[in-house]
């Protein structure tokens, strides 16, 4: 179904439910039902767009604006480390990245590890199984700085640290809590009201289908619905939640004529978590939304945009306007996002008002921030081949070593690496070290790992180009254009009965292989 397409009743004749509250609607079951059956396929396909929140330049501001607020959490609680909860990690691939670029800046700073623990949760277990088996944090397993645990926010349950096998519940953290929420709250129930003329008025949902059986339990129901919305006027005293009443009447009071969401069970998250350390919490967001509040005056109803699952825009301003009712402050950038909105809240009191947290804020995002960084790449990548090399080694230099952007600008990089000085060369195979050592594997058809090999054996670093090619073998299993460019990496490296056993095996493994040329390459599938 197309993003935002109304019922059509030649098309969706079968009425599904109607005139459902937003939040109500059986929408957000076939949501869960859908991650529960996709699991990380749902990532690995790249059919839940996820690149934009899942990128070392993303991850590395994040991890300076949360190392802002530890050091204005000095001096911790000795007893227990500051937990970092990541709601909605889904492959944990943002995780793996913020965590290395926060354990660095710790590294740096004198700070102990084991002063924080990360926890990567989700509400489907499928994931769960996924960060257990994944060779690239068990050792932050063992280390004790990292953890998981399933958190739901359709359920207000206590939660439970599979590693430590601690449980928090209100008052359990002693230090306050760090929340990290990508691509979260256009996932999970809103409601949606109108206001015109001063008149508040809720948005009923109604659904319908191209197919008369639907049980609404299936997870592919997503594709075969439409929806329309009607209005019903109420009361402002709509939630049980005195601070989210206030908001409704506010909004109904300077609106005027616009269609807003409000994230109810978002903000209910934000609070049950707030709760397990005395009301204290800094709150670091990403998503498809907007934060200024005057963008609202003139819309109409939800849009909803489809991609295996589905997302609605965030009002950030609702979130906003909850932290600064809560008694707490507002993050926000001074100008306007381009493809991603991105929002700070602090909760709780500080006798220096968080200064640190608001400088290191300032500077991940405000000046060169990942949103400007993701904007400036969707324009560089359409010119990679007219670029220097010099141009693109720096473009992955500044990305934070990212494996997407020397993959996109592979061929031009190993276009201009032969002729190259002996320098260059070297600063191209450490970039390629640096990009690997960010590469977490979701298992993606492409193999990362055969290509920076041949990159890294075109700069002339053969023990890294061997060390992939292996990764090669492991990740994607034998092939026999992996095992002969190892042997051309152990024939470089003058050690000939290792490349001979390459050769050997690659010329005999069944599939007719015959190499052509020197370093082989994997242009098309093996026949």
């Amino acid at each position: 179904m197309p993003a935002g397409e109304t019922n059509s009743e030649d098309r969706y004749p079968f009425l599904l439910e109607s005139e459902r509250r937003l939040s109500e609607s059986l929408v957000w079951q076939a949501q869960r039902d859908y991650f529960h059956r996709a699991g990380v396929e749902a990532w690995r396909t790249d059919t839940v767009p996820h690149y934009i929140t899942n990128n070392p330049a993303l991850a590395r501001a994040y991890a300076a604006a949360v190392f802002g607020f530890l050091r204005d959490c000095q001096p911790l609680d000795a007893g227990q480390p500051l937990h970092i909860i990541e709601l909605g990690a889904g492959s944990g691939r943002f995780g793996f990245l913020f965590l290395r670029a926060l354990l660095d800046l710790i590294d740096r700073s004198g700070f102990l590890r084991g002063s924080i623990r990360y926890v990567l949760s989700d509400f489907t277990e499928s994931n769960l199984d996924f960060w257990r088996s994944h060779e690239a944090l068990e050792a932050w397993f063992e280390e004790g700085i990292l953890d998981l645990a399933l958190i739901d926010a359709a359920c207000d349950k206590p939660i439970r640290l599979e590693r430590s096998g601690e449980t928090l519940t209100p008052g359990t953290l002693r230090n306050p809590v760090v929340v990290l929420a990508n691509y979260f709250f256009d996932s999970i129930p809103q409601d949606a009201f109108t206001v015109k003329e001063g008149e508040l008025s809720e948005c009923l949902i109604s659904l319908f289908s191209d197919e008369a059986e639907r049980n609404g339990q299936a997870a592919d129901l997503l594709e075969h619905l439409a929806s329309s919305y009607s209005n019903r006027p109420v009361s402002a005293e709509y939630y049980p939640e005195r601070e989210f009443n206030e908001i409704l009447r506010e909004s109904a009071r300077t609106l005027s004529d616009t269609t807003f969401l409000f994230p109810c069970a978002g903000l209910r998250t934000i609070r049950r978590l707030a709760d397990l350390a005395g009301g204290r919490l800094f709150l670091l967001t990403a998503d498809r939304g907007e934060v200024d509040r005057a963008v609202l005056e003139g819309r109409e109803q939800p849009s909803m945009l489809f991609h295996g699952s589905f997302s609605i825009e965030v009002d950030y301003h609702v979130i906003g306007e909850y932290f600064v009712k809560s008694g707490g402050q507002a993050l926000r950038l001074s100008h306007p996002h381009s493809r991603l909105a991105i929002w700070g809240g602090l909760l709780g009191q500080h006798p220096a008002g968080f200064n640190e947290t608001r400088l290191a804020f300032h500077q991940a995002f405000e000046q060169m921030g990942p949103d400007d960084f993701y904007t400036l790449r969707l324009g560089v990548q359409k010119n990679y081949d007219s670029l220097d090399l010099a141009h693109l080694l720096s473009l992955v230099r500044l990305s934070g070593y990212d494996p997407r952007i020397l993959g996109d600008c592979l061929p031009a990089v190993e276009t201009q690496l032969e002729r190259a000085s002996a320098e260059v060369k070297r600063e191209t195979a450490r970039i390629v070290r640096c990009v690997w050592a960010n590469y977490y594997h979701i298992g993606e058809l492409r193999d990362l790992a055969f290509e920076f090999g041949a990159l890294a054996y075109g700069a002339g670093d053969y023990q890294v180009s061997a060390e992939l090619f292996r990764e090669s073998l492991r990740l994607y299993g034998e092939d026999p254009r992996t095992r002969w460019n190892l042997g051309l990496c152990h024939a470089a490296a003058n050690r000939p009965e290792e490349a001979a056993d390459c050769f050997r095996k690659a010329l005999t493994d069944g599939s007719g292989f015959v190499p052509s040329g020197a370093l082989q390459a994997k242009t098309e599938p093996l026949s």
